[in-house]
């Protein structure tokens, strides 16, 4: 695990644990070798499974349509 996964994680649980968010959106490992896919992490239990690597590359700002929820999202400078 690289140090801004490690981050992303603490800061995730630390907002979902202290209720300011519903739902963290970032990245898990996918099912294919060297893929990721967006997760939403709806636990700080659960924060495990977000990763940071060069693979995430993907915009995940259209994920932010869930309405009605406090949101986090792991997003790059450019997103």
């Amino acid at each position: 695990m690289n140090d801004l996964s490690a981050q992303i994680r603490e800061t995730a649980r630390s907002l979902l644990s202290e209720d300011q968010v519903d739902v963290v959106i970032g990245y898990e490992w996918g099912n294919l070798p060297l893929s990721v896919r967006p997760t939403h992490v709806r636990n700080a239990d659960d924060v495990d499974e977000l990763i940071w690597n060069p693979l995430c590359s993907n915009n995940l700002v259209p994920y932010l349509l869930i309405s009605g929820e406090r949101v986090g999202i792991v997003a790059k400078g450019c997103d």
